[in-house]
Parts: C-alpha cells; sequence; structure tokens
C-alpha cells in the first residue's frame, strides 16, 4: 500500500529527528521520536481517522428536583433574596451563572466567644444534609465555561469534598491564609490561621498570571457576620474567574460582601441569605453600595 510522507514540522532541517515504528490504535505508524509528531503513515489510516472521531461526553442532566415545589419568584441579576437557598436557586435558568463565589454553613454549630455580644448560631450549621442538592443544583445553574468556589472549614473538609467529587472535579483547594491567626484554644493547640476553599473550573481559564494556590490577606473584624470574609479576598477571586458584566452567585450571602465586591468591580450578582437580621444587614449595605454607583436590578 502506498505510503505518504508528512514532515516534522518542528524538527524539520535540524538533524534531530530519530524515526521509530510504534502501534497507535492499531495502526502501524511512524513517529519523530523527539517530539511525537506523526511522521508517516498509510492513506487508509488517515481516512479512517478523519471518519472516526471520538464522540464528546455528554454530562449527565442534572434535573431541578424543586422547580414544581418551590416558590415560583422572579429572580433578578443585581437582587438579594431571603429565604431558603435551595428553594431560591430553583427559579435560576439552567447554565446562567457565570461565577460562583459561596460561603456555606460548615456542619460544626460554630459560635464565637470573642464578641461581649455573641452572634447567632448559623442557620443549618448543625446539619450538611443540603450539600448534595446545592452541589447539583450549582452545577445546573453554572455555564459551562464557569468557576465555582466554595469555602468550607478543616473539620468536615472530607464531607464537602466527598459530596462535591459526585458531580464536579475539583481543580484545587485553595488555602486562604489570615494574617496574624486565630484564637481557639489558647493552651492545648495551634493557632488556626487558615480556610479552605475549593476551586471548581468547568472549562475557561484564569485571568491574568499564575499564582500560587495560597491567598495572604487580612482578617476581617467580623463586624456584620460572624463569618464575614475581607473584600480583598473576594475581589481577587471574582477578578481571576470573570469579566465585567458577568453574573456571580452567592448561595448564603451572609454579610453580603460578594455582592460589593461584584458591584465595584462591574459584574452582576444575585444573592441568597435565610436569616432575616442578617439580610436586614447586608441589603443596607448593598442597596448604599448600589445607590454610590447607579445601579439597578434587572431582569434575568
Amino acid at each position: 500500500m502506498e505510503e505518504f510522507i508528512k514532515p516534522c514540522e518542528d524538527c524539520l532541517g535540524e538533524g534531530k529527528c530519530d524515526i521509530t515504528r510504534q502501534n497507535l490504535g492499531g495502526f502501524d505508524s511512524q513517529f519523530c521520536e523527539s517530539c511525537f509528531h506523526i511522521v508517516s503513515y498509510l492513506k487508509k489510516i488517515k481516512d479512517s481517522r478523519i471518519k472516526a472521531k471520538r464522540p464528546k461526553k455528554e454530562e449527565p442532566k442534572i434535573r431541578n428536583v424543586r422547580e414544581d415545589i418551590a416558590p415560583r419568584i422572579e429572580i433578578k441579576k443585581n437582587g438579594v433574596y431571603c429565604g431558603d437557598s435551595l428553594d431560591l436557586i430553583s427559579n435560576i435558568k439552567d447554565s446562567s451563572i457565570d461565577l460562583v463565589v459561596t460561603d456555606p454553613p460548615y456542619g460544626m454549630n460554630w459560635q464565637s466567644n470573642n464578641r461581649k455580644e455573641k452572634w447567632d448560631l448559623i442557620e443549618n450549621d448543625n446539619d450538611l444534609s443540603f450539600l448534595s442538592e446545592m452541589v447539583e443544583q450549582l452545577h445546573r445553574v453554572t455555564k459551562e465555561d464557569s468557576h465555582l468556589y466554595i469555602f468550607c472549614s478543616w473539620h468536615k473538609v472530607d464531607i464537602f469534598k466527598q459530596e462535591i467529587e459526585k458531580i464536579f472535579r475539583i481543580k484545587n483547594m485553595i488555602i486562604w491564609e489570615k494574617k496574624g491567626g486565630g484564637m481557639g484554644d489558647l493552651d492545648g493547640g495551634y493557632a488556626p490561621s487558615y480556610e479552605i476553599c475549593f476551586f471548581i473550573n468547568k472549562g475557561r481559564n484564569l485571568s491574568g498570571k499564575r499564582d500560587r494556590d495560597v491567598v495572604v490577606t487580612n482578617r476581617t473584624n467580623n463586624e456584620l457576620h460572624s463569618t464575614q470574609k475581607p473584600e480583598e479576598l473576594i475581589k481577587y477571586l471574582i477578578s481571576k474567574s470573570s469579566e465585567k458584566g458577568e453574573v456571580v452567585l452567592d448561595m448564603f450571602m451572609g454579610s453580603g460582601t460578594t455582592a460589593v465586591c461584584a458591584l465595584e468591580l462591574n459584574r452582576e450578582f444575585i444573592g441568597f441569605e435565610i436569616n432575616e437580621e442578617y439580610f436586614k444587614t447586608l441589603s443596607k449595605r448593598i442597596n448604599e453600595k448600589m445607590e454610590e454607583l447607579s445601579v439597578q436590578p434587572k431582569l434575568f
């Protein structure tokens, strides 16, 4: 059978090509040993490969399990909503969110003892049964070229990882290092100085240079919420994973930091919060920022 020669473009004319015969997928072909380009092959093989393209693997369709039972409301961009996040997210269209930055309950039943007036216990912080449906819904609403950041603590990191990996492939486990450390057990333990954030990439590149998977910022004084994240950290994540005009979702809005950072970076946002007192606080904070920037809610 006639053989057709394809020169190796990377090594041609430089005397670096050592041709060796190898077997690829049952076909006998010649390769450039230096750069592994196919150097010679039979015409019959070439024709068959044009016809036999590998089919694209389709991901399983995630059903919106609350579509028929959750209250139906109109979700608007640059809007925050008070209620169960799993009910609320069921109102968001499939494949419509560009970025998720969220800080769900960690399953620790945690309460800070470092304030004269203690914060309320975080809603559902003693129960992680919501994780499975949360992950499914996040997969449903995010676009194919989106990113997700999901915070958690080392206490239940194994549970978070197992639930997330049922649907997603985790790209990195980012460490947020808090300058100054924390309190905790002053005599019997090391000072806690970090939190974990799972980074999920559904098919887009990060913006800017390639950074380390440890992000160091100042901690907050938790003036508005018991687990308040610094704006410096949230702005960094939003900047790395979205463009101006894209939509950022936070299912557990807390103090409203994600929305404020999105607004300052010319992104749009959607946020949910179940606690009515926190919702009042974050709504005031976000409304002030929207008035400052002359931003209005938009139909989604």
